[in-house]
């Protein structure tokens, strides 16, 4: 539900006309009882619960939320609970009472609805919103210095490992924005060395003109960079890669051909040496000429065969 935008500030006005002593009028009254609640969705306009280690994140978030509905002053204190109507208290006074106390148990719900249940256990004894943000606040923003070294050593043993640009980047910041909370803010240039010193050699052609720089990069201008770069290498990359499968299949074609061309001969090969085997070669014995037959008809071996007749008939006469 969204208030109208001059309902607080009537409720400040009523508020201090109670601590100053002064009756509410006859108008208050009516304000008084015509102020609306104001409830906050926390499915819908939180993304996240809070967790031990979310904290800046998530207390950034939430007080969007309360400064739009202009609801800060319940956390803050600078609202305070009005005293506790007695038998004499007017109207009025009863009602800014009984709307105070709805508001922030209101306010107090959306603190425990986008928390986790680890974190709930850590607060559920509170009774008011004020109470909740300020343990909230001590717990995970503490200003001790064992705090402040802790988170130190964890950003300084940060390693990227196998994490995207992105990944790495997001888990440096959540680390910086905690150390900012506590009042120990990281400088450009320490968060840009955290961050150059874990990048792989892939990086190597960006780290040494950004450590050359007269000015310090921001986070942002870091971030872009890093990305864009990040980018650059995977296109890169998906380039060579499509390259070396065009020439695989390409070399694997040219194999496949030349072994088809191989099979191709040697079965004709084979085929010939199949088809028209070697006979073994014969000396006529008429005619002294290798692989004729006297089967043959021809013209010669008729003559041959003629001439050898008469030959035989005249010796048989002479003897």
């Amino acid at each position: 539900m969204v208030s109208e935008p001059s309902s607080l500030t009537r409720l400040e006005t009523l508020f201090i006309s109670m601590a100053t002593g002064s009756n509410p009028t006859s108008l208050s009254e009516s304000a008084a009882s015509s102020l609306p609640l104001i409830t906050i969705n926390i499915s819908s306009q939180l993304p996240y619960k809070l967790i031990s280690s979310n904290y800046p994140s998530w207390s950034a978030n939430f007080l969007t939320i309360l400064i739009g509905y202009d609801l800060m002053k319940y956390l803050d204190g600078t609202l305070q609970c009005p005293p506790t109507p007695n038998a004499h208290s007017s109207a009025s006074v009863v009602a800014l009472h009984a709307h105070w106390n709805r508001q922030d148990q209101l306010l107090l719900n959306a603190i425990f609805a986008s928390i986790s249940e680890a974190v709930m256990s850590l607060i559920a004894m509170t009774t008011t919103s004020h109470d909740a943000w300020q343990h909230l606040a001590r717990l995970f923003a503490s200003k001790s210095r064992a705090k402040i070294m802790q988170l130190k050593e964890d950003l300084t043993l940060m390693q990227r490992g196998s994490r995207t640009v992105y990944e790495f980047l997001h888990a440096v910041k959540a680390t910086t924005d905690e150390l900012s909370l506590i009042d120990a803010p990281v400088s450009d240039d320490d968060l840009t060395l955290y961050v150059l010193n874990e990048l792989g050699s892939e990086f190597r052609d960006m780290v040494a003109p950004i450590r050359t720089r007269e000015t310090a990069l921001s986070f942002a201008e870091l971030h872009d960079m890093l990305i864009g770069h990040e980018q650059y290498l995977k296109r890169m990359d998906a380039h060579s890669s499509s390259t070396l499968v065009v020439t695989a299949n390409t070399s694997q074609r040219r194999s496949s051909n030349s072994r088809f061309r191989n099979n191709k001969n040697h079965f004709k090969q084979n085929f010939s040496n199949n088809a028209s085997p070697k006979r073994p070669s014969v000396v006529c014995q008429i005619c002294d000429h290798p692989g004729c037959r006297t089967s043959e008809k021809s013209a010669r071996h008729r003559l041959a065969i003629f001439l050898l007749s008469w030959f035989k008939l005249f010796v048989g006469v002479a003897t």
